[in-house]
C-alpha cells in the first residue's frame, strides 16, 4: 500500500484511510499489508508505516502487516529494533520486517545525508545491530 494519490486529504484522512484499508483487506481474505515509508514525496506519504500497523493491529484479526519497506539508513537501528520487537509482540506473529536502503534524494537529505551512494551498506551494517539487540549481545 503506497498512496500515489493526489495530495489533497489530510494527514488523518491518509491515515484513516491507511488504516480502513487493511480492516477491509483483512475481510476480505487477504493475508498481508505492507505499508510503503515515504516522508518527502508530494502525493501522500506516509514516513512512519509502524503507526499505520499499530493502528490496524487492534482491527484485524488474520492479516501480516509489515513496513515496505523500513529504510535503515534513516533510522536509529537500536530504536528501530526497539519499535520491532514491540510491535512484534503486539501484532503476535503478524509482523514482517521489510527493510530497504531508501532511493529518494529528498528522503535522504532532510535526515543530513547528501550521498545515497553508501546507502546500500548501511543496511547490513543496521541489521546486524539490530540483531545483536534481539539476541541481548552488546552492539558496540
Amino acid at each position: 500500500m503506497t498512496p500515489f494519490m493526489s495530495p489533497r486529504r489530510s494527514a488523518k484522512q491518509l491515515f484513516s484511510w491507511a488504516v480502513d484499508q487493511a480492516v477491509m483487506a483483512d475481510q476480505a481474505g487477504l493475508t498481508e499489508y505492507w505499508i510503503g515509508e515515504h516522508a518527502t514525496q508530494a502525493w501522500e506519504s506516509i514516513p512512519n508505516p509502524e503507526l499505520v500497523i499499530a493502528g490496524a493491529a487492534l482491527q484485524t484479526e488474520r492479516l501480516v502487516l509489515a513496513p515496505g519497506a523500513h529504510l535503515l539508513p534513516y533510522h536509529q537501528p537500536g530504536s528501530l529494533a526497539i519499535q520491532i520487537a514491540w510491535l512484534t509482540q503486539i501484532l503476535e506473529g503478524r509482523y514482517i520486517l521489510g527493510v530497504g536502503a531508501g532511493a529518494f534524494p529528498a528522503d535522504a537529505l532532510i535526515r543530513g545525508l547528501k550521498d545515497l551512494s553508501q546507502n546500500h551498506k548501511m543496511v547490513p551494517e543496521s541489521i546486524e545491530i539490530m540483531e545483536r539487540i534481539w539476541a541481548g549481545k552488546p552492539f558496540y
